[in-house]
């Protein structure tokens, strides 16, 4: 996005629609609406890449996250200081020391005992040698929306940022470095999964029964039928005590056979495509880890090869065979850390 006015517009949206674990207070909210005409962006978005743009969740929900988190931040101390200047007694007065006030609870809430969503988190430079920071924080960190059907929490090592299509589609990719501005496209993702394509790479070809496809089997043997993938493997997995298999997707078609790709729809409606099987290259796998989480199907995909991405092949970087091999150490510590919790925390 190039213009202010479109800027503001979706930050507008994302404070109407946004759905933390604390809605804004009406006060708060009004001020941060006045304050967004003097708002404008620290720096123009990424283009658009691959899996439905590569970069579209990191420019718009980190973004704009950001900017809301401040701008909230700023009201939030100006309602405290406007609200307590009056009641602070004279300096050098009787009573200028001050006791905490009783009506201040000293016990946490529920939601602060919750990790930081990943759409909140703090962000830090990339790399070492610093520059703006678009790249989160070092930490754990929980799937963004309150649409999962569990707390699914990660752990995330520095030079990652949350890409973010909707609010059952999440997850982290690595950053590629200057020579791909677009992204690596290369990573791990969380999927919900609704109605299943019979063809991702012809939609014309309609969808699967909803009775056929809502189960761990089903799922898979839905995928294993589609026209131009292979399932390479298939074993059974257990992730925190949630069981499912994992599947390893690949293709030899070309591109222009599987231009426009829709694995399935997720229950909010959002395209999960069949990137990166879907570009071209039999050796670019997907790694599909389809869970059971207690009656609901979540879709862990990773790109789990240690070439140059079809992402970034496509921005012109040249094919490098170990260009994300230190990487894969990384995306496995990150599948390593994820818990999934259906309790009360």
């Amino acid at each position: 996005m190039n213009r202010d006015d479109d800027f503001i517009a979706q930050l507008e949206d994302y404070l109407d629609t946004h759905e933390g674990v604390t809605p804004l207070p009406d006060r708060v909210r009004d001020a941060v609406h006045a304050c967004l005409p003097g708002t404008r962006q620290a720096r123009p978005a990424r283009g658009p890449g691959r899996m439905l743009d590569m970069t579209s969740g990191r420019s718009t929900a980190v973004r704009l996250g950001a900017i809301a988190a401040v701008l909230v931040a700023a009201v939030a101390l100006g309602a405290v200081f406007a609200t307590t200047r009056d009641r602070l007694p004279a300096v050098g007065s009787a009573d200028a020391t001050l006791s905490p006030s009783p009506s201040v609870a000293s016990t946490p809430s529920p939601a602060a005992s919750l990790p930081t969503a990943l759409v909140n988190a703090r962000m830090a430079p990339c790399g070492p040698d610093g520059g703006t920071p678009t790249c989160l924080e070092a930490g754990t960190y929980r799937l963004s929306s309150n649409f999962w059907p569990a707390l699914i929490t990660i752990e995330v090592p520095e030079g990652w940022w949350e890409w973010r299509p909707g609010e059952d589609y999440d997850g982290v990719l690595v950053e590629s470095g200057g020579d791909a501005p677009d992204g690596s496209g290369w990573g791990l993702t969380f999927a919900m999964v609704g109605t299943v394509s019979k063809d991702p790479c012809d939609l014309s070809a309609g969808s699967l029964a909803a009775e056929g496809t809502g189960t761990v089997d089903g799922l898979v043997t839905a995928i294993g039928a589609w026209p131009g993938f292979v399932t390479t493997s298939s074993t059974p997995i257990t992730i925190d005590g949630f069981t499912g298999r994992l599947i390893e997707l690949a293709s030899d078609g070309t591109t222009a056979d599987c231009a426009a790709s829709r694995m399935w729809l997720s229950p909010r409606g959002v395209s999960v495509d069949a990137y990166p099987v879907d570009a071209g290259d039999p050796s670019s796998t997907a790694q599909l880890r389809v869970l059971d989480v207690n009656g609901t199907l979540v879709v862990i995909r990773a790109t789990n090869f240690p070439h140059t991405s079809p992402h970034e092949l496509g921005q012109g970087v040249p094919q490098d065979p170990d260009r994300h091999l230190a990487d894969q150490v990384e995306l496995q510590q990150i599948i390593d850390s994820i818990q999934i919790r259906t309790e009360a925390p």
